[in-house]
C-alpha cells in the first residue's frame, strides 16, 4: 500500500488500497451510511458470515460514494471499491481465508474506510495494519 504496491487484496474484503512509492447503517447528512456499518465491531473479518460480508460490503460502497469509486489521498494513497456487490463478496470471501490479517476486525476495517473518507494527505494511520497483510505480491 505505499507507492506503487498492488495488494492481491480486494477489500480487505471490499476495497483496494494503495498508497504512493509501492503498489465498506445510519445515514449520514448527504445520504451517505454513517460512520459504522451496524456490525459487531469486534468480530473479525476473516470470520463474518457472507450476510454480513454483503452489509460491510454495501456499507464500503455506500461511504466511498458507490460501486467502482476511489478516494485518493493528497499523496496518491487511494482506497477504491469493488465493481459491484458480488465482486465484493467474492473477494471477501477469498479474503477471509488469508491468515495474515487474522486479528484485523470490524471496527478495525471501519476505521480504515472512514479516515480514507475524512480525507487524507497519506495512507492513514489506521490503515498502516493492513501492510501486514499480506497484500503484497
Amino acid at each position: 500500500m505505499l507507492a506503487s504496491w498492488r495488494p492481491a487484496f480486494g477489500w480487505v474484503l471490499v476495497l483496494v488500497l494503495t498508497a504512493p512509492g509501492s503498489s465498506l447503517l445510519s445515514c449520514g447528512g448527504d445520504g451517505r451510511p454513517g460512520p459504522d456499518s451496524g456490525l459487531d465491531g469486534t468480530k473479525p473479518v476473516k470470520s463474518l458470515p457472507e450476510t454480513d460480508e454483503k452489509t460491510l460490503c454495501d456499507w464500503t460502497a455506500g461511504r466511498i460514494g458507490g460501486w467502482n469509486r476511489t478516494i485518493t489521498c493528497s499523496d496518491g494513497a487511494f482506497l477504491k471499491t469493488a465493481a459491484d456487490e458480488a465482486t465484493c463478496i467474492s473477494k471477501a470471501t477469498a479474503s477471509a481465508a488469508m491468515s495474515g490479517c487474522s486479528t484485523l476486525t470490524v471496527n478495525d476495517f471501519e476505521d480504515c474506510v472512514n479516515d480514507f473518507v475524512d480525507g487524507c494527505s497519506s495512507l492513514p494511520a489506521a490503515c498502516q495494519f493492513l501492510l501486514g497483510c499480506g497484500m503484497m505480491p
